[in-house]
């Protein structure tokens, strides 16, 4: 009513009195779904608004209800109708989301009210609204995605972040990938807390990222995707570094898809991977020249105490290496054959074991190393009695290193890491769900991030 410029005496001339027409106002009577009441009361409003100079209601209905048909007479009703009559209209909660959504009213300077939808809280729910379009496709698609400043800048905080994650588990577990193309950028640390995730995604190839180098101070564009014909989405800010001027839209129409495509496809040629995938599959030398600085920290995050623990001279004998073998390892994997002893006595060394894992394998006569079976491509194993000296070893490594320490997780806590891992300084790091899955890389800015991740998961 407020939006329109209807007064209450509008409602008498089409039979509902003013106290009736009060009592919806306030919240003390419902509307309720499919009623001649509102029915009526729908028609009202788009006549009204039909009339004037500039209609707000379908953009309205657009934004709530973002690639629901509002294009026909039948289809406009049937959405403003949904909109009069939803439940809980006067919770604070709904009308958070509903000020957050759609903005708030503003007077222009000719003193006509219009709804303005910008604003970061505006452009988490599209995001939002975004994902759960893709969650309720039929088939399966390839969504493309550019982060033109980087995803830290639209990491927002940690609830959002949480939500995110949930919404990409349920679209990756039905089917759907994501390939996107993200400017480096520090900010990215912002949810390193929560990194894992992405590292999960990105070692199970449910998300294939790249990354290009820019850093143009002008850029407005902050998040664009499209998911094949179907939908897309565009984040750009009014005013660029301002991220509170962003405004948020949903594609539905196929020239603003094609659109949004192209975009996408102009950072797509221009990037290029970090991260390198099936790596004890074929390591190739990937680790090979990389510095490990005895001054950085180096955390591990892995199930059982394989790595990290014995001088490399000792390693070999813990898995009963031929001399070819060990020449292999300490070509391909000499990082994680570091013990303690090879830092600093200032550098932070902080290792993360299953207890159950370790439990199981006490129980046994020996058991598989998985991932050197993997790289070695045949069956490798440690005895019982290897296991028990390596426990040993850690307990005299607590005593003789104070920068050394260890924590051991049940398995219910390990799964929630839900990657092994280990990362040394800003040098590299390996990643792996299992010996069939498992990323390496190298650089500053992806080691930040998984450091500020182990950071985090570690306090």
């Amino acid at each position: 009513m407020d939006l329109l410029k209807i007064s209450s005496k509008k409602f008498s001339e089409i039979g509902f009195d003013k106290s009736l027409v009060s009592r919806w106002r306030r919240g003390k009577l419902r509307l309720m779904p499919n009623r001649h009441i509102v029915r009526s009361l729908s028609k009202l409003f788009w006549t009204v608004d039909l009339s004037t100079s500039n209609p707000v209601l379908q953009a309205v209905l657009n934004i709530w209800y973002p690639a629901e048909p509002c294009n026909t007479e039948t289809e406009r009703q049937i959405l403003l109708e949904r909109f009069l009559t939803e439940k809980g209209q006067f919770n604070k909660e709904y009308e958070q989301i509903r000020e957050t959504r759609l903005g708030k009213l503003i007077e222009s300077n000719t003193g006509r009210q219009f709804i303005v939808s910008t604003g970061i809280d505006s452009a988490k729910l599209r995001i939002l609204d975004f994902l759960d379009l893709i969650d309720n496709m039929p088939k399966p698609v390839i969504m493309t995605a550019a982060y033109p400043q980087g995803q830290g800048i639209i990491s927002f905080d940690s609830d959002f972040n949480t939500k995110i994650s949930q919404k990409y588990e349920s679209i990756f577990n039905k089917g759907h990938k994501i390939n996107s193309f993200t400017r480096s950028d520090d900010a990215i640390s912002n949810f390193a807390y929560s990194y894992n995730n992405k590292l999960f995604y990105f070692i199970n190839e449910y998300d294939r990222n790249k990354y290009f180098e820019d850093f143009s101070a002008d850029n407005k564009e902050l998040f664009l995707a499209a998911a094949g014909d179907s939908a897309a989405i565009e984040l750009i800010e009014q005013q660029a570094g301002l991220l509170e001027s962003t405004v948020s839209t949903i594609y539905t129409d196929r020239k603003n898809i094609d659109r949004i495509h192209k975009r996408i496809y102009e950072y797509s040629i221009r990037s290029k991977p970090k991260d390198y995938l099936n790596f004890f599959e074929k390591p190739d030398n990937y680790l090979k020249y990389v510095h490990i600085s005895p001054d950085s920290p180096f955390y591990m995050f892995v199930r059982l105490p394989h790595f990290g623990i014995l001088n490399e001279e000792h390693f070999s004998n813990s898995f009963s290496l031929s001399e070819t073998e060990t020449e292999l390892l300490n070509s391909e994997i000499k990082p994680l054959m570091h013990s303690p002893s090879f830092y600093w006595e200032y550098a932070a060394v902080r290792h993360i074991f299953c207890e159950n894992d370790i439990e199981n394998a006490l129980q046994q006569k020996r058991h598989q190393a998985a991932e050197l079976s993997k790289i070695l491509n045949r069956r490798v194993w440690m005895t019982t009695t290897t296991l028990k000296k390596q426990l040993v070893q850690i307990k005299y490594l607590l005593e003789a290193h104070k920068n050394y320490e260890v924590c051991f997780l049940n398995n219910e806590y390990f799964e929630n890491l839900k990657v092994q891992l280990a990362v040394w300084g800003y040098s590299a790091s390996i990643s792996w769900t299992d010996s069939e899955h498992s990323l390496a890389s190298r650089g500053y800015i992806n080691q930040r991030i998984i450091q500020g991740f182990c950071h985090s998961v570690w306090s």
